[in-house]
């Protein structure tokens, strides 16, 4: 195992200097073989986001997260992982839970291998978001904003119009990706948008006229041991932002410009900020490009039914 991760550490360096080294798998992880005998890994996890979880917004309630660790050997060896992966699902896994509608299987891997691709794309997987992260001082293409609109920190007093501005955001999203509103989705954002303002003080509201048109709920990650982006950023305090949520009637009008401009005046004391968009979102691809960021790793995500065919 340690010369596969090793391996693969040393690819992915040459690859991009910001991804982080591979994480470790914990035992048992799937074990697979390619025609010449050598031997590759896959690790998978079963992540549950049950319905009193803001996660459950976004996600499916069941995610099969797998870490395939193939060294050196691209596509012939993710295609060996993942292959091994399908039969591991045969044998330890009841059709009736693996078969649930509400279940993916998800894998976050480099941006820039897409030698790896064709593979991926044979077992059924599809690339939905990236991980994107922009450096500390870089460039923010920053654009003048409606006439009129302002930028400033939200108090729990703006919390009925941050809500409304999420929800429609959720509404946007979901059709993007397929995804489903949840019955409680008004109530989960409400609990998330009061943590939110209360504790990080990083939520930021624009308004056009006195009118609330825009917002964006930002904060802070520090990428160590035992935190959930240790092994997706290099160690250090990263500036991250959530949600960006602009009125429809408003969006083109420079309104999400500002408060990603007014975002970096805040975060850019970190070591640089990082954020998840959606490849499918036709505003997004073109948008934070142009803001400074660059995708590192890429979700490709797969339906059960299509892996196992």
């Amino acid at each position: 195992m340690e010369h596969l991760a090793d391996a693969q550490a040393r690819r992915w360096a040459e690859l991009d200097p910001a991804l982080s080294v591979p994480a470790a798998l914990a035992d048992p992880a799937v074990t697979a073989r390619l025609p010449d005998g050598d031997a590759v890994r896959c690790g998978v996890y079963r992540a549950v986001y049950d319905a009193d979880t803001v996660q459950s917004l976004w996600m499916p309630r069941v995610v099969w997260e797998a870490t395939p660790i193939v060294g050196d050997t691209g596509a012939a060896g993710m295609a060996a992982a993942l292959d091994g992966l399908r039969r591991w699902f045969d044998i330890e896994v009841a059709a009736e839970e693996f078969g649930h509608a509400d279940t993916a299987v998800e894998l976050y891997w480099p941006s820039r291998d897409v030698g790896v691709a064709p593979a991926l794309f044979r077992h059924g997987f599809v690339p939905m978001s990236v991980l994107a992260v922009r450096s500390h001082g870089a460039g923010s293409g920053a654009q003048p904003a409606s006439d009129g609109v302002a930028v400033r920190r939200a108090t729990l007093s703006d919390l009925d119009e941050l809500v409304a501005l999420q929800h429609e955001e959720l509404r946007y999203s979901l059709r993007v990706i397929g995804g489903t509103m949840r019955d409680n989705a008004t109530e989960l954002i409400t609990t998330s948008m009061r943590r939110s303002v209360y504790f990080s003080g990083r939520v930021l509201l624009a308004e056009s006229n006195g009118v609330a048109v825009g917002a964006a709920d930002c904060g802070v990650a520090l990428a160590a041991d035992g935190t959930w982006i240790q092994h997706r950023l290099p160690a250090g305090q990263w500036g991250y932002i959530g949600t960006l949520s602009v009125s429809p009637d408003v969006r083109g009008t420079g309104v999400g410009g500002a408060l990603v401009d007014a975002a970096h005046q805040i975060l850019d004391a970190e070591r640089g900020t990082f954020l998840f968009y959606d490849l499918a979102n036709p505003l997004s691809t073109v948008f934070w490009p142009r803001k400074g960021y660059r995708p590192l790793w890429t979700k490709w995500v797969c339906k059960p039914a299509a892996l196992l065919r």
